[in-house]
């Protein structure tokens, strides 16, 4: 009867789900009517109203250039930088142009310290030059001949754009526009789009004069915003203060017209759980409307107290602090490894651990750092039969590890956990923590040598949480397939409460969705993701937890994308199998349980 009931469950997961929904993906595209001037030739001087007349330089003179639209907080422009930083070595004359609002000497130098880009920086804060151009994004980059006349407007490649990132690029539309430049001959795809930031967006101006940041935006910001966009957080860029949010504007309204931003995916009510980030619909439209007005600033009278956040650890000053003994070295560019690291506690006692956090020293190339329980090396070959007592861990063993469950851990936006009162982890005496680490290239080498914070209860609690998985390896993604679905199922000997989600897939996942069978038959929706993005890999923790029968059975379900036409997919021509590594795919419906007594 069991089996039938999870056939059952399995098909009729979704019957009352949200319509499943792709995350929002911007590739290059060929453009066939371009905004930019294409075979016209660039005049040597513009006039802006409010400073002195811009002169592009002699450099350009007799030979091919390039102007490269830049903004050194764009996650895309950053991705760039290394190429434009060869394409410049290899002799090519380039010249930055910062326009609109970041047209600033301050930005210049972010763009220059960051990335070591040499070359002239035009500074076109009347949009004259770049309203020639036609700039939209960050990512532009606009290639002249050597009569300085416009042969190619556009993306670099493929390789990046908003919401992924390839290992590789498919299509090189600069390289085969410099080729044929070169070579006197007609460039193929002369415009193409170029995702990035927007630097500039028409709008509708509305007549909106009661929206104004001090009465009603600058408090979005905060409660919706700041959590991670201000100093030292995994936002790309601050925007804690009225100018911040007035350079960002035309890519704020972007992000919010395609529910971009905030990254909140469960559908449902989300007075549910805890810390959600969701934007409701009249409070997007708030913001657009207002940046559709001219984003007026306001009277003063109306202003809030600027949010006070907590710098360094966000619970708190921590009983203890774990640092990693390694420093690890991030590339600029390129596929990195996961990088695993044990901690030894060498605490005398077993200890009940309330809030557990990871700080990382480079949250903007930190993907993720999941947090595993290893026991002492003597009892290693105890916990995960037929393994070995050593420090490095084989690649099965790491597969136990994952499809278990983990202990606590760090993605982006949301740094750890703190466990509702009267509940906490158990951390047994002498056991490690593992460091699962994720790191991700985001055009800057950096370092990272993270460390994790704990705070104790100050006693036992009355329910020990654990997290638990719903998990399966037995995963095949056939190249092509768009629509390939895999079940997984936890049984549930005894009774308990669930008290939070944490739904993982790599690169190809789409949508995920969490099931309780209980012991009569009947279903009930638990957690329904109809657009997940494996770039937010978010925690979902309850404010009242869920009680599950004894003889349930927690049923998920993900759905996996392996086509050509998901820009996130890193291979489309390969099939796909369970792995480590982002390359490869996983299904883990972790889930934080807390298990009653058998006799309760």
């Amino acid at each position: 009867m069991r089996v039938v009931l999870l056939v059952i469950a399995s098909v009729l997961l979704c019957s009352v789900c949200a319509a499943e929904e792709k995350a929002f993906r911007w590739q290059a595209s060929v453009e066939l009517q371009s905004r930019a001037p294409l075979a016209q030739k660039l005049p040597r001087d513009f006039y802006p109203t409010s400073q002195e007349k811009i002169i592009l330089p002699d450099a350009v003179a007799g030979d091919p250039f390039l102007i490269a639209v830049r903004d050194p907080g764009c996650p895309v422009a950053r991705r760039y930088a290394p190429y434009l930083q060869r394409l410049q070595a290899s002799g090519l004359n380039i010249i930055y142009l910062l326009t609109g609002e970041l047209a600033t000497e301050d930005m210049v130098r972010q763009d220059q310290e960051r990335h070591r880009l040499k070359g002239t920086y035009i500074l076109d804060a009347d949009r004259k030059l770049s309203d020639w151009l036609g700039v939209r994004t960050s990512s532009e980059v606009f290639l002249f001949d050597q009569q300085a006349r416009l042969r190619y407007r556009g993306a670099i490649n493929d390789r990046f754009g908003v919401g992924f990132s390839r290992p590789k690029a498919r299509q090189h539309f600069l390289a085969d526009a410099l080729n044929a430049v070169r070579s006197g001959v007609a460039v193929e795809t002369p415009a193409t789009t170029a995702p990035g930031c927007f630097v500039h967006k028409p709008t509708q101006k509305t007549a909106s004069a009661n929206i104004t940041w001090h009465k009603q935006i600058s408090r979005l910001m905060t409660a919706k915003c700041q959590q991670c966009h201000r100093p030292g957080q995994s936002g790309p860029f601050s925007l804690q203060t009225y100018e911040q949010v007035v350079q960002r504007k035309a890519m704020i309204r972007f992000v919010l017209e395609n529910k971009i931003m905030p990254p909140w995916l469960a559908a449902g009510d989300p007075d549910r759980w805890i810390g959600d980030r969701h934007l409701t619909a009249a409070d997007r439209q708030l913001m657009i409307d207002w940046i559709d007005a001219g984003a007026p600033v306001g009277a003063a009278v109306d202003a809030n107290a600027p949010h006070q956040w907590e710098t360094g650890w966000q619970f708190g000053e921590p009983d203890v602090v774990l640092t990693s003994p390694r420093i690890l070295n991030i590339p600029a560019e390129g596929e990195i490894a996961y990088e695993y690291i044990s901690i030894p506690t060498r605490f005398a006692e077993d200890r009940w651990v309330q809030t557990i956090e990871v700080a990382t020293d480079a949250p903007q190339n930190t993907h993720h750092i999941i947090l595993f329980l290893l026991p002492p090396e003597s009892k290693q070959k105890q916990f995960m039969p037929g393994t070995h007592a050593k420090t490095d861990l084989s690649i099965r063993e790491k597969h136990l590890l994952t499809l278990r469950g983990f202990y606590g851990g760090y993605v982006q936006g949301l740094p750890g956990v703190r466990y509702q009162e009267g509940t906490a982890k158990l951390l047994p005496k002498g056991w490690r923590i593992l460091m699962q680490i994720h790191h991700e290239a985001n055009g800057v080498a950096s370092q990272d040598q993270p460390s994790i914070g704990i705070q104790f209860a100050a006693r036992p609690p009355q329910k020990i949480i654990k997290t638990k998985a719903a998990a399966t390896k037995e995963i095949h993604i056939p190249a092509g397939e768009s629509n390939y679905l895999k079940t997984a199922t936890y049984s549930f000997a005894n009774a308990g409460q669930i008290f939070g989600f944490f739904p993982h897939t790599h690169l190809r996942g789409t949508a995920f969705h969490y099931k309780l069978v209980q012991p009569d038959g009947s279903e009930k929706l638990l957690l329904d993701v109809p657009r997940y993005d494996p770039n937010w890999q978010l925690h979902y923790q309850l404010k009242s937890p869920i009680d599950v029968p004894a003889g349930s059975t927690l049923v998920a379900r993900a759905r996996y994308d392996n086509s050509a036409n998901n820009p996130n997919n890193p291979d489309p021509d390969a099939d796909v199998k369970f792995g480590l590594q982002t390359r490869d795919e996983m299904m883990i419906g972790y889930f934080d349980w807390v298990e009653f007594p058998a006799d309760r």
